[in-house]
């Protein structure tokens, strides 16, 4: 027991918030709460954030790609032991609606070697310097259990072979079905 508990005390957390850059004051924003009132120069949020915290998530890559100049630049505004994780482009994760009419069955738009390259691009400058702690594949409450779902989880956990990766399911089907659920994430585990 006790070197179980030497083995887990020598493990490094990281703690960290679901993204950095909340602009105004409360309720919703961090300025004068979190962050201080910047005299002369604007603050930069990220370095500033960074000498709190080890790890933030980045959410607004969801909806576009973000530019390797973008990445390196978190790469050189942080210390080498930061780490982010960074949500996954949508067009890996999510249907498109037709139309926007709330009541029409959304539609799955295959992404392309392209689209992975796109997004594979953008991260490297994170994962060559040792900072990328996961790439966050978050599908929508409404993703359920279905073998062509399974495969679109496989086709994307493929494409980014090498990379880091967390699986958020968060429809009760993956649940109900955890002994497939296990076995395919496991399968592609070293994927």
């Amino acid at each position: 027991m006790l070197s179980d508990m030497t083995a887990a005390s020598n493990r490094q957390f990281n703690v960290g918030t679901c993204g950095y850059s909340y602009p105004g004051g409360p309720p919703r924003g961090w300025d004068e709460i979190f962050y201080p009132k910047a005299v002369g120069r604007r603050l930069n949020e990220l370095e500033f954030y960074a000498s709190y915290f080890n790890l933030v998530e980045i959410n607004s890559k969801f909806y576009r790609p973000p530019k390797p100049t973008m990445t390196r630049a978190w790469v050189s505004r942080t210390s080498d032991d930061f780490k982010f994780t960074v949500k996954a482009w949508q067009k890996f994760t999510h249907a498109i609606r037709l139309g926007g009419e709330s009541n029409e069955l959304p539609r799955w738009e295959p992404f392309e070697a392209s689209d992975v390259e796109l997004f594979s691009g953008a991260l490297m400058p994170l994962a060559e310097a040792g900072k990328l702690a996961a790439l966050l594949f978050q599908y929508p409450a409404g993703f359920h259990f279905a073998p062509e779902n399974v495969e679109r989880i496989e086709r994307t956990l493929e494409a980014f072979a090498g990379f880091p990766k967390v699986i958020e399911l968060r429809h009760r089907s993956w649940s109900d079905h955890e002994s497939q659920t296990r076995n395919m994430l496991d399968s592609r585990a070293s994927a």
